[in-house]
């Protein structure tokens, strides 16, 4: 039977690695902006990755599109420490 897993991570750890990377929205959108820079990393508009309020129709996609912002880097993760979580079944 499938079972979804989460790994959690030292947010600031992740952020510091030489090799890191983020995007503002989804990775296979046109308009997505990402790289590993200072700049990107503050235009990333938080309020809407981490939207949790009603929407509008016409505020759907966007507010979709940041929810979806990715860290694409760095080429391996830290795994310690970390915690593997399982959700139950």
């Amino acid at each position: 039977m499938p079972r979804t897993h989460f790994f959690c991570f030292d947010l600031a750890k992740l952020l510091e690695q030489d090799d890191v990377m983020f995007s503002d929205g989804s990775m296979g959108r046109p308009e997505v902006r990402f790289g590993d820079s200072l700049e990107v990393f503050q235009a990333i508009p938080f309020e809407f990755v981490y939207h949790d309020r009603t929407f509008t129709r016409d505020d759907k996609s966007k507010i979709v599109f940041h929810r979806h912002a990715e860290n694409p880097g760095p080429r391996s993760a830290p795994t310690q420490p970390s915690r593997r979580y399982r959700l139950p079944h």
